[in-house]
């Protein structure tokens, strides 16, 4: 019963609705002697590596000469617009957005780092899936995409929406 307690934020909370980091992140918090922001910014800590990691191997495969200027790019574009929000208060849904920019996710909580490195990884493995030919990258690319969607179901429709897109666009060009 503890566990089903809300100890992280005091918004209530609809029953019913479980979020599996959060949840993992409360057993933690519980766990482990420290207090529950402690436990949110040391998993911020953890995931920023993971993320750049994410980003670096994507780079040193898209750019193999410029691997650490492509992620350092990436890394830091668009975090004028967290300034900017800063600054001149609500912006564009893109500068108060943190998932909008690789930049701004370093100072969001930690579930929306692991949202992006399991979007970036479901695109990748789908890539793979399609330059190699094998069925590997694919099933890898569907348990990213399943995991994802477990804590960010919004990501399902353009997800599926731009595999279906391609699989439509391959399609079309067989039958021409």
């Amino acid at each position: 019963q503890k566990q089903l307690e809300n100890h992280l934020t005091s918004e209530p909370q609809p029953i019913g609705i479980s979020n599996g980091f959060w949840f993992v992140v409360g057993g933690l918090t519980m766990n482990l002697p420290l207090e529950p922001w402690a436990v949110v910014f040391a998993l911020r800590l953890l995931c920023a590596p993971l993320l750049l990691l994410v980003i670096y191997y994507l780079a040193s495969r898209v750019f193999p000469d410029e691997r650490v200027a492509a992620t350092l790019f990436v890394s830091l574009a668009s975090g004028m617009g967290s300034i900017m929000n800063r600054l001149i208060g609500m912006g564009p849904i893109d500068f108060n957005t943190p998932e909008a920019s690789i930049a701004n996710l370093f100072t969001a909580p930690p579930h929306l780092m692991v949202s992006t490195v399991l979007l970036v990884l479901s695109f990748w493995t789908f890539y793979l899936w399609r330059s190699t030919g094998s069925w590997r990258p694919l099933i890898g690319s569907a348990v990213f995409g399943l995991v994802l969607f477990a804590f960010h179901p919004y990501y399902a429709l353009p997800v599926f929406s731009i595999s279906a897109k391609y699989f439509i666009f391959k399609l079309s060009i067989l039958e021409i």
